[in-house]
């Protein structure tokens, strides 16, 4: 009987799916193809693995058996990389980590380029999205490590990493006032709608953007005032692109830094905080 490990590996994952188009799409092979493996598994084993059920497949009783003896196999199988790891002294895992782009262009890709060069087997993901999905990423162990602005609606730890001013700033050229906001629920857009409403500009109708990226552009091309961190403004603002406005109201400054859960702190997310505070090994 000839065994081929990754036939084994194709049944593992229709079992575990329970269903052949979802196990196709999983592994990216064809569903006659992966038909064709059951099948060829089944004639060599001289055992019928499936049957067909309302919502796909089922494992029969010896299919079961074979399956849980295939699923010891494997996790035996994916414990190999971190026995390799730990002889080299080599920290593994995964690390996601949250963050606006701009904020991680200035926070944390060196530290990244760093990390990734001492622990090279660590996969890293750097996600991008709306900050409450990613907040509720972090509290639920999807993310590891959200880098935004301290938010007084995060109840978990904090290591700040950069402090900035916020500003004002449009056109110099702009003809006509309209007011560019950062999304719902971010510090920012709470901060301009406290100057709305403090000077009563209700009238001012508004635009919404998902990031400072797009607002700086929009503000760059005479659409109107944008509230924005300063190091991202201060480049145009010396080009003449742009000009800073309602300077008389005092605004907060901006502390943006990583959040952390401690509760789910794995040793990949331990070893690269001392990264970003420049604490390597």
């Amino acid at each position: 009987m000839d065994f081929n490990l990754n036939n084994y590996r194709i049944f593992y994952e229709v079992a575990k799916c329970k269903n052949i188009t979802k196990a196709s799409n999983n592994l990216y092979i064809s569903q006659p193809a992966i038909s064709q493996v059951i099948k060829k598994l089944e004639d060599d084993l001289g055992c019928i693995l499936f049957v067909r059920s309302k919502r796909g497949v089922e494992l029969t009783t010896m299919g079961q058996k074979i399956y849980n003896q295939v699923e010891s196999s494997l996790n035996g199988l994916n414990i190999i990389p971190e026995l390799i790891s730990k002889e080299k002294g080599l920290l593994i895992g995964e690390l996601n980590i949250g963050s606006a782009s701009n904020i991680a262009r200035k926070t944390i890709c060196k530290a990244i380029s760093k990390f990734t060069k001492d622990h090279p087997v660590i996969d890293i993901s750097l996600k991008e999205m709306a900050l409450p999905k990613m907040i509720d990423m972090l509290n639920n162990g999807t993310l590891q490590i959200l880098i935004t602005q301290k938010n007084k609606e995060i109840n978990l730890p904090f290591l700040p990493l950069l402090s900035t001013n916020y500003l004002f700033v449009r056109d110099k050229d702009c003809s006509q006032e309209k007011f560019i906001l950062i999304s719902e629920g971010s510090y920012t857009n709470s901060i301009f709608k406290n100057f709305i409403e403090e000077n009563n500009l209700y009238h001012i109708s508004t635009i919404e953007v998902a990031g400072y990226n797009t607002a700086l552009e929009l503000a760059k091309l005479g659409v109107g005032t944008t509230l924005i961190p300063e190091y991202l403004a201060s480049d145009e603002i010396k080009k003449g692109n742009l000009q800073q406005v309602y300077t008389s109201y005092k605004l907060p400054s901006v502390i943006f830094g990583a959040y952390y859960n401690n509760s789910l702190l794995t040793p990949a997310t331990n070893e690269f905080l001392k990264y970003l505070t420049h604490k390597e090994k």
